[in-house]
């Protein structure tokens, strides 16, 4: 059976430009890296390992020519620009955490504002307990007053209904000489009177 030999694709200049790209970011040798990386790995996704470092080994032979490998400038250039990047993702993380800070500060001073007005209404209520409970005690003193001053009235009536009765007594037994016992009721001695001064009238 006729084997078919594989047509070699040339290289196009992107993707000699992404191997030299690749090989400044990873180093030689590190192929699998440079196909894994996003940037490289889209104009190199049809190369192998193989196709890599072949090519690879004819740029370097080519007597450091610019298709070969980067010059100093470019390296140079490469490496400036990843320090800027480097600086700038640092700035950026600095300023992160000083918003984070700020953040922060703000949620505690809020939160110490809360706590303030928080405490104010609690003592707020307190004092306002503290004197509803006084107010309460003033009217329970003036209550238990009252009711001493109905039980001394109620036992001033008792006491002077008491001396009436006892006073009709006597006027009624010196009127008519007729003796009259202590424990009559001052109706009783009035209704005898009245009939006495009915009888008396007839």
């Amino acid at each position: 059976m006729l084997k078919i030999p594989a047509v070699k694709r040339e290289w196009t200049v992107e993707e000699e430009r992404a191997l030299r790209d690749g090989v400044q970011k990873y180093g030689a040798g590190k192929w699998r890296a440079i196909q894994l990386d996003p940037t490289f790995g889209l104009a190199l996704n049809h190369r192998s390992n193989v196709d890599l470092k072949d090519k690879w080994r004819n740029l370097h032979a080519n007597g450091g020519s610019a298709e070969a490998e980067p010059t100093a400038t470019e390296v140079k250039l490469g490496a400036m620009t990843r320090e800027v990047s480097s600086s700038g993702r640092e700035q950026s993380g600095e300023k992160a955490a000083k918003r984070r800070k700020e953040d922060e500060s703000e949620d505690a001073s809020g939160g110490r504002a809360l706590t303030g007005a928080h405490e104010a209404q609690v003592n707020e209520l307190m004092a306002e307990t503290q004197r509803a409970k006084r107010e309460a005690e003033t009217a329970l003193a003036a209550a238990t007053e009252a009711e001493r001053e109905a039980e001394r009235a109620e036992r001033e009536a008792w006491e002077a209904e008491k001396l009436a009765s006892e006073l009709v007594t006597e006027a009624h037994r010196q009127k008519v000489g007729l003796p009259v016992e202590g424990a009559e009721d001052v109706a009783d001695v009035a209704a005898e009177l009245l009939d006495e001064d009915e009888r008396g009238g007839g």
